[in-house]
């Protein structure tokens, strides 16, 4: 990524959110583009496919220290809401329970959400698992079809599903472009050295490497 787009990026939160939108950053590496920052909360989020087949438990495991996704956190039920709302126009309904949308995503919204998240699944699925706040694991994402889910159900938080990643987020200070820029998350400042997290372990470093084959996020050809 560079410092010229994160200049503009660092504009676009500048200007509020009526500039909204995702923005490609790097976790590890330059040009890695791992990680995708949602210009009106200040969230990075994970790519999904680098979650993806994994249950939310899995994926809680590998946060601690030493974990393949080390400082990051899942997001919850409210930033994965939020994030549908900002970018889809999908609104979450409190007490409709579970809820897939037939309202069809536009094709230039379905391909630029599947270049940030990736694809988790045949036929274009780009989706994400979340707990609901009630021990339970729920989906939201798209397909290549066009419809739109949030909050629907996928059993217990110990289900995976070879279609969905699992949802995480970061609010700066993490990704490679935020300690190179602390304003691109918006909801947090690096001070002082002592705040840049330190060097990359190794489970995460194994993970570059899985993934540098691929170079990005299984995007459809």
């Amino acid at each position: 990524m560079s410092m010229l787009k994160y200049a503009a990026v660092a504009a676009m939160i500048m200007a509020g959110s009526a500039n909204a939108e995702l923005v490609e950053t790097d976790w590890l590496a330059d040009s890695d583009g791992l990680a995708t920052l949602d210009t009106n909360s200040g969230l990075e989020w994970l790519d999904l496919t680098l979650t993806d087949g994994m249950s939310i438990n899995q994926v809680s495991l590998e946060l601690g220290d030493g974990g393949q996704y080390e400082g990051w956190r899942l997001a919850t039920a409210s930033e994965v809401h939020d994030l549908m709302r900002n970018y889809f126009g999908v609104e979450y309904i409190e007490g409709e329970g579970q809820k897939t949308y037939s309202r069809y995503a536009s094709g230039e919204q379905i391909d630029d959400w599947q270049y940030h998240f990736g694809i988790t699944g045949a036929e274009g699925r780009s989706m994400g698992r979340y707990d609901n706040g009630e021990g339970q694991s729920v989906m939201a994402g798209t397909r290549n079809s066009g419809t739109t889910y949030i909050d629907y159900s996928r059993g217990t938080l110990d289900n995976d599903s070879g279609y969905d990643g699992v949802f995480l987020v970061s609010e700066g200070g993490l990704t490679l472009s935020s300690q190179l820029d602390p304003t691109l998350g918006g909801l947090r400042e690096i001070n002082d050295a002592s705040d840049v997290p330190a060097p990359i372990g190794f489970a995460a470093a194994g993970l570059l490497l899985t993934v540098a084959g691929y170079r990005r996020k299984g995007k459809s050809s």
